[in-house]
């Protein structure tokens, strides 16, 4: 038909004067004033801040906070808002850690890669289970923002922005002031939300043009329907529109109860994993202040009231009334107090689902909140409004259409408190081995960021936990920075990573341990002599010479080799201390447990006869060159400081000779972590099966572990002690000296003894971590680990997800094990057995894989 036909240039003239607006133009967002740091705002001020996201809450955070919020104006001119945002843009997070995993190069930056490439895909389809779809593990990162808009004075807007900047931080909230790229940003991430974004979005500004007009993609279409929002636009980059169905949710009633430490349980349920917020979400806060005269004279009134109904026939027939005038009352006296104020909320759930995900979406959001304590319910028939009204510096025009719809709660200062979104997981993302929470927060492990006094770890799980894929990842992550590693093998549990990574593997014919070794290197290093050992003093930077740390290990080592089994008295602890360094005097490099015990004989003599230190001296004699352990301890130690990873397989020692041992390991690495470079490398020793290691009766062995882990610190080194059960760190003094000496704990799942060392240790963990860890799956059940880390007093709770090449790699399974180490002996290359043991115990895994890494090796990720 012909442009005549159907209505000629006056239906096209009318085409193209539409009706309908662009949204963009409905937004209230103008102009930037970089000045005072405000956003002029249609008919209103405002201006944001980046929260640093809380990791926990307790009453003395809401009493400060509650503080800061009664100091806020009054009226409805101000209006105030929290928001709590989640979402899968991690993707920088990922290459961070991915590019400091890499610097050695070789197979070392390929499984950093296999590792990276498995987290994209995490971030966006969530981690392979075997616990079906009704689970999902993707990896999020939560952040906080907070807003304030007002209709007031620009110097009242301004003068509000700075008491809170100082506010904020009084109440334990550090912050970053918003710019208009991060609104930016934060409109845009609601109405054009993209799903397919791993990485945060850099929007350009252009101050020259309205706010509003640089928040939305042109080809933007909002279709609104009863339960939710369609949103529809393309993205450059990308080929295929993006379509997200934005779901929106309010409160359905105010809880009884409900504690602002509590709301990270509305992110995923720890007790049940299936209940989750499983797609990317805002939760939103919108609140303003009642003016308190109006609000004191309207309680008074209503307690008149109230007392003549109660006091009066009438009673009878309101039976709720007396309880209601206990709490006017109440109310009253807080006033009185100046203990809260009232206040008007708006609590707003958003979704950002697919069609094809939006039932589940949905449910398990219902379900986890329930669980959490806040009902909720989808805002339907008001899904558009409740959107508008939720975007920053927005609620003010809608605040009045949300109070008609029934969604505004009135409710003293003191509980509104409890429902900011501010609470979420403790993020820890300055890299080391993804381990991400169990709420889904991106986080990575690395010991020597963690906030404590010391490094050392403490690591207990059955057999099956998935504590050697724990382990050994902690070691990857460490060896892969530049670190140096050491392991205390038991089983062969390392041999395989130790080749694959190229390290120096020793089994018992290669270990040498004579603890003079590395002294004179060490006197070369600091510039002193270690026969002054006893009279150094330390620099500023120390609190204890390195030369007097070793003097002690070596006094603890050989006292626990004379002594096994009897404590020794202050006396002989300094004999045997003088008879070391008279020793080293005499003969330098080549001194021998023999030139001890000769000068053990000699200060007997000196010191009246001392017959204790004569038999000190004689119970060195099996430790001597002549007696049945010489070789081991007298032969020059075996351990290069340069090596960056060294296992040392303890098969073959006998339990009699085992602990000497283990505490002549300590000494020398010890001395190789002081050797190795300055305290900001990262070394890390690694003791398996530490309860069997170290078994004594002693003082001077319990002592020893008490100095060799405190001088570890000092050297800018960690010593990780592994066990089966937690109740096997009690099983001697040595071990429980090792568990006293570790601020990171790491609990994954236990056996049967947890629950009598439960009952014998009430006081070891709070009851509800003892159900959380009683619920921790086997590895091989649910397809990854869990894990509660306890970081001095820093509580957090943990999954390890492996990708298949990594778990071939990492087992310890008997039959993937073996399978493994036939390959090699037949003359298959290491990395090919690996590779083929994949293959054969995870076929489908790995063919899953092999399209993730074809997908993801090629996808680019574009950072605009």
């Amino acid at each position: 038909m012909s442009l005549l036909g159907r209505g000629g240039l006056t239906a096209l003239h009318k085409q193209a004067h539409p009706d309908a607006a662009h949204l963009h133009q409905l937004l209230p967002y103008r102009y930037f004033n970089d000045d005072l740091g405000l956003f002029d705002n249609h008919q209103s001020l405002g201006f944001g801040k980046h929260l640093s996201l809380l990791g926990g809450a307790n009453n003395e955070l809401i009493m400060a906070l509650n503080d800061v919020v009664m100091r806020l104006p009054e009226g409805d001119k101000w209006d105030y808002q929290f928001v709590m945002t989640g979402n899968n843009q991690v993707g920088h997070i990922i290459d961070k850690n991915l590019k400091e995993a890499s610097v050695r190069g070789g197979m070392v930056e390929t499984i950093a890669q296999h590792q990276a490439i498995y987290a994209h895909y995490a971030a966006e389809n969530g981690y392979n289970t075997r616990l079906g779809e009704a689970y999902r593990f993707d990896l999020k990162n939560y952040q906080a923002q907070f807003y304030c808009t007002s209709t007031a004075s620009e110097e009242a807007v301004s003068h509000l922005k700075d008491t809170l900047d100082y506010a904020f931080v009084q109440a334990g909230l550090d912050h970053q002031p918003m710019g208009p790229t991060d609104i930016i940003d934060q409109v845009g991430q609601v109405l054009n939300f993209n799903s397919q974004r791993t990485t945060p979005r850099h929007p350009h500004y252009n101050p020259d043009e309205y706010l509003h007009s640089q928040m939305l993609e042109l080809d933007s279409e909002f279709l609104i329907h009863r339960d939710y929002v369609e949103s529809r636009c393309t993205f450059e980059h990308q080929t295929a529109p993006a379509h997200t169905r934005i779901v929106n949710f309010t409160l359905r009633k105010l809880p009884a109860e409900f504690r602002l430490y509590a709301f990270s349980n509305c992110l995923a349920s720890l007790r049940n994993a299936a209940n989750a917020l499983r797609c990317p979400f805002r939760i939103s806060c919108n609140f303003r202040i009642e003016p308190t005269g109006k609000q004191k004279v309207a309680n008074e009134n209503k307690i008149r009231s109230l007392t003549k109904t109660v006091n009066s026939p009438m009673a009878m027939f309101t039976p709720t009334a007396k309880k209601e005038l206990e709490e006017r009352k109440h109310l009253q006296e807080a006033f009185l107090r100046d203990e809260c104020k009232i206040a008007r909320m708006v609590f707003t759930l958003t979704l950002f689902t697919t069609s094809t995900r939006m039932k589940g979406d949905v449910a398990s959001a219902l379900s986890v909140f329930s669980e959490a304590g806040l009902p909720m319910i989808e805002a339907n028939m008001i899904q558009g409004q409740t959107l508008l009204a939720s975007l920053p510096f927005n609620m003010l025009s809608f605040f009045n259409d949300c109070k008609i719809a029934g969604r505004v709660r009135t409710i003293k200062t003191t509980n509104l408190i409890n429902f900011f979104p501010i609470v979420g997981e403790y993020k820890r993302i300055m890299g080391g081995m993804l381990l991400p929470t169990m709420r889904h927060q991106i986080s990575y492990f690395n010991p020597f960021d963690m906030n404590t006094d010391n490094y050392n770890m403490a690591i207990t799980g059955v057999s099956g936990s998935g504590k050697s894929f724990l382990t050994q990842n902690i070691a990857h992550s460490v060896f892969a920075r530049g670190g140096k590693v050491w392991i205390l093998d038991k089983g062969d549990s390392y041999k395989k990573f130790t080749q694959t990574m190229n390290g120096v593997y020793m089994t018992s014919g290669q270990i040498f341990l004579n603890p003079f070794t590395h002294i004179k290197t060490m006197e070369n290093a600091v510039g002193t002599a270690f026969k002054d050992a006893k009279h150094l003093t330390a620099d500023t930077t120390q609190t204890e010479h390195p030369l007097t740390l070793i003097l002690d290990d070596i006094t603890g080592l050989i006292a626990a080799m004379a002594a096994p089994n009897t404590d020794l008295d202050d006396t002989l602890d300094m004999a045997l201390s003088d008879a070391i360094l008279l020793a080293w005097d005499r003969h330098q490099q080549a001194t021998l447990i023999d030139h001890v015990q000769e000068a053990l004989f000699e200060l007997s003599v000196h010191r009246d006869n001392d017959r204790r230190i004569k038999d000190l001296g004689h119970q060195l004699n099996k430790y001597c060159t002549t007696g049945i352990y010489g070789d081991i301890f007298n032969q020059p130690s075996q351990l290069d400081p340069d090596a960056h990873l060294t296992t040392i397989e303890l098969d073959g020692f006998s339990d009699n000779v085992l602990r000497p041992v283990i505490f002549a390991l300590i000494v020398s690495i010890n001395q190789a972590m002081y050797l190795a470079g300055g305290r900001s490398l990262p070394k890390v020793c690694i003791i398996e099966e530490a309860w069997k290691l170290m078994s004594g009766s002693n003082r001077q062995s319990r002592a020893f572990i008490d100095k060799g882990y405190r001088t570890a610190r000092k050297f800018g080194g960690s010593f990780a002690t592994v066990t089966q059960g937690i109740s096997d760190f009690f099983q001697s003094d040595e071990s429980q000296a090792a568990y006293n000496n570790s601020d990171i704990k790491i609990i994954l799942r236990q056996g049967s003894d947890f629950d009598k060392f439960v009952k014998a240790n009430p006081d070891a963990f709070y009851p509800h971590h003892v159900r959380l860890i009683k619920r921790f799956p086997t590895a091989k059940e649910a397809g990854f680990s869990c894990a509660m880390i306890q970081a001095g007093v820093t509580i957090t709770f943990h999954r390890l997800f492996v990708d298949p090449w990594s778990i071939a790699l990492y087992s310890t399974d008997p039959k993937e094990y073996e399978f493994c180490e036939q390959l090699t002996q037949q003359g298959t290359p290491l990395l090919a057995a690996i590779e083929q043991t994949a293959w054969h115990f995870y076929p489908d895994n790995m063919a899953t894989f092999e399209a993730i890494k074809a997908q993801y090796s090629k996808e680019p990720r574009h950072d605009e």
